[in-house]
């Protein structure tokens, strides 16, 4: 596999082709040309884009671990840190009640008391957040896959 810098587009793109075995199984499950697949960890001012987005999708939903990378470069880009669902750390029933109280009680302060629409829409997006963490770690302790869901 070609050197690449770290932090730039082609060092995540080499490193999902390891995650998925290396470059030769990537082209392979891809089913692209090895040449192909290499020319996306390639630096070329002719093609600034590397390899399309739409093959390191692909590899994502072949393997969500061959995604990781990328989630992870996307995510520092943005000034955030990637963390799995599986990564993020487990709380306790009691920690998970108490949060989603505090969480609701805020909400219904600020839908009461005539707060700022902004201010409102933040309490009732941390009361769900704090339902939405309850409901991922009693998924987790019970072997069930999350369900996704497009939120509108």
């Amino acid at each position: 596999m070609r050197p690449t810098k770290a932090g730039t587009i082609q060092s995540a793109v080499a490193a999902t082709y390891r995650a998925a075995g290396g470059v030769e199984e990537a082209a392979e499950l891809l089913g692209i040309a090895l040449s192909t697949a290499s020319y996306g960890t390639e630096v070329n001012d002719h093609r600034p884009g590397g390899l399309g987005v739409n093959y390191l999708d692909r590899l994502g939903r072949i393997d969500p671990a061959y995604a990781r990378a990328i989630a992870e470069h996307f995510a520092a880009l943005a000034g955030g840190a990637f963390t799995a669902h599986d990564q993020a750390p487990a709380q306790s029933v009691s920690q998970h009640v108490s949060a989603i109280v505090k969480e609701h009680s805020e909400a219904v302060i600020a839908l009461n008391s005539g707060a700022c629409p902004h201010q409102t829409r933040r309490e009732l997006i941390e009361a769900r957040d704090a339902c939405s963490d309850a409901i991922r770690d009693l998924d987790h302790r019970a072997g069930i896959l999350p369900v996704t869901r497009t939120v509108s």
